[in-house]
Order: C-alpha cells, then structure tokens, then sequence
C-alpha cells in the first residue's frame, strides 16, 4: 500500500469515498471544555460524525501520521485528548471495515463545517 502524503491537500478518493457516493465534507473538531481546536478530519457521506478514521485525519500531524505506521494497532493508538486541557475527546477502535478509528465521546467535542480554503488555512495553523 502507498504511504499518504499528508502534506497534500485533497479528498482521499478510495474505495470507501467511492462506496460512500463519493461525497465528502471537511470537519474541524474542537474541545468543548476550553474551544482548542484539535483535528481537521474528512468526512465522508451524510450523517452523524461517531468516529475519526485514521486515514481521513488530516491534521494535526501527531495524529495523521499514524496511518503511516504499519504496525499500527488499537493498543498502539494514543488517546485522543485535547493538547490544551487534556479532555478525551475519542478513544482508538477497531472499525467492522478493517479500519483503524477514533471513538468520539459526544459531550466532549465540537464540530464545525470547513470549505477547502478554511481547511487548508487551519492545518496549517495547527500543523
């Protein structure tokens, strides 16, 4: 499998994006505890965000370079908890696909809708 570049700056476009009627949003999560903004993630179809797959996190790159590890299993993922405050906000999983994901606890997060222009704005401030 090709290692992902995550400096690039485009929808993943895979078989699950194409599964998925190949629609996708930008989503910013944040903390609800101190408003930290934590993830820029790709969210793919309509509907409700439960979890975070690793290969759609684009930022920061503490958590987007996991999906280059090979090696990588829910035992190995950190928490994700907010830099700032040290909130949970998600806890690693194993997805029914084979994929590897956040959990997100509801009542500790935030999202918000980002066009591309925002997007890329944002992970460059939270790198």
């Amino acid at each position: 499998m090709k290692e992902i570049t995550v400096t690039s700056f485009s929808f993943r476009r895979d078989k699950f994006f194409r599964d998925r009627d190949s629609y996708a949003e930008w989503w910013k999560i944040s903390c609800v505890q101190c408003e930290q903004d934590i993830l820029l993630d790709q969210k793919d179809e309509h509907g409700k965000l439960f979890r975070c797959y690793l290969n759609r996190i684009f930022a920061p790159t503490k958590y987007a370079e996991l999906q280059n590890d090979k090696t990588m299993t829910v035992k190995k993922m950190p928490r994700f908890t907010c830099p700032k405050c040290n909130t949970l906000i998600g806890v690693p999983m194993f997805h029914r696909e084979g994929r590897l994901a956040f959990k997100l606890i509801r009542e500790n997060w935030v999202k918000y809708k980002l066009d591309e222009a925002r997007a890329k704005e944002f992970k460059k401030d939270i790198g």
